[in-house]
């Protein structure tokens, strides 16, 4: 019996090392970020004190994020529920600008890539990057014809 539950105890260690999602930091009761892949624990700290600060992370629901690094750029990923983000209309271009904000805020304008994923840490969708094209330009000037109307 011994055996057995040897065994059985080394076949569950095996699965969760294979479906390993990093190594993992709490940042209060409910969020954690785990971090992998070129991604430190200082990383992912700061990532994780920085959705804090910034609201993303509260003490009401809980929520992951996963960060790793290929190259330059940083992966990070929202575990988010799909039903919900594809309720909300805006939801894409708010992780846009929280993407932007924590390439300037917490990784010196490196590049970040968010991923939107499964409680399985399974991506679903690529948000694209902020541009400055994704706003509307407030500054220009409309043009007034000699009649008085818009051109």
């Amino acid at each position: 019996m011994k055996k057995f539950v040897a065994l059985f105890c080394f076949a569950a260690l095996l699965i969760t090392a294979c479906n390993s999602y990093g190594d993992k930091i709490k940042i209060n009761d409910k969020s954690e970020v785990y971090y992998k892949d070129g991604a430190s624990k200082d990383d992912a700290q700061r990532l994780g004190n920085f959705l804090l600060k910034n609201s993303y992370f509260d003490s009401l629901s809980e929520k992951s994020v996963q960060l790793t690094k290929n190259k330059d750029t940083f992966d990070v990923k929202f575990v988010v529920d799909k039903a919900k983000v594809e309720q909300q209309g805006n939801s894409e271009f708010l992780f846009q600008i929280l993407g932007a904000a924590i390439s300037s805020e917490v990784f010196a304008n490196k590049p970040v890539k968010v991923i939107l994923a499964d409680a399985y840490m399974k991506g679903f969708k690529d948000i694209p990057p902020y541009s400055l094209e994704d706003t509307v330009d407030t500054t220009k000037q409309v043009e007034h014809d000699s009649t008085g109307t818009n051109q």
